[in-house]
């Protein structure tokens, strides 16, 4: 106490000088640390999910989700509608998003006894069958939508059969053009249930058994749209 009693004014500023920058130098980097906690636990925190596997399902959910409608109010379709919706759902996976195909393909037809089928890259030694060249494929997919949105206003006060046949016959043709290199089908399904759902003014979904929707598209290209258009009708009824 006898020490701090001799201090005089002139060692107590010197002793301010020493101390006070050391404290000021502390206290920054307790603040640096207190942020670098807040920053860590707090601000940088990953949101949990329910759990890993459901948000893996979600997360897969919403890549299929259509990004705006393929047709207008006036029931007109348009290659960027498409591409647009392709785009939204194959995104993230190994297929060309939201691109036209500018290669040649061949269908793998599924057969009703097993799970093979696809679009497939065709090679040098393989011949395209009853499916469009690539550099042939805007043209065609333009001229079949000029010929959707030309007629669809009248389609629209036809009766039922009229309607199918509008509808099945548009959508063996989007699936001979076959447009993009994967996701026709899908895409092909969505645009179905649409172009059903605006034609009869009423929500109606395409969802038949995934075989027979690939046999009635093989047995189309072949000439033959009755399974197809059975395949639609069925549907309809569902909704009657």
């Amino acid at each position: 106490m006898e020490v701090i009693s001799k201090l005089t004014t002139d060692n107590w500023i010197t002793i301010a000088a020493i101390v006070v920058p050391i404290f000021l130098a502390w206290l920054s980097n307790v603040h640096l640390w207190l942020w670098s906690l807040i920053k860590k636990f707090i601000l940088d925190r990953k949101i949990q999910v329910i759990s890993p596997s459901f948000d893996h399902r979600f997360s897969s959910l919403n890549k299929q989700v259509r990004v705006c409608p393929f047709l207008d109010k006036n029931g007109h379709l348009s290659i960027e509608s498409l591409i647009d919706n392709h785009r939204a759902l194959l995104q993230g996976t190994m297929g060309k998003a939201g691109e036209l195909r500018t290669n040649d393909v061949f269908i793998k037809c599924y057969k009703m006894n097993d799970g093979e089928g696809g679009t497939t890259l065709v090679s040098k030694k393989e011949s395209i069958t009853n499916l469009m060249p690539s550099e042939e494929v805007h043209l065609t997919l333009s001229d079949i939508i000029k010929d959707w949105n030309k007629k669809v206003s009248k389609v629209k006060n036809y009766g039922i059969k009229d309607k199918v046949e509008f509808v099945s016959r548009f959508h063996l043709y989007f699936e001979m053009i076959h447009p993009f290199l994967d996701g026709n089908g899908r895409i092909g399904r969505s645009l179905i249930e649409e172009q059903l759902s605006y034609l009869f003014s009423q929500i109606i979904s395409f969802d038949p058994e995934i075989k027979q929707y690939h046999r009635s598209i093989e047995l189309g290209i072949k000439g033959d749209e009755s399974e197809l258009r059975k395949l639609i009708l069925e549907q309809i009824k569902k909704h009657a």
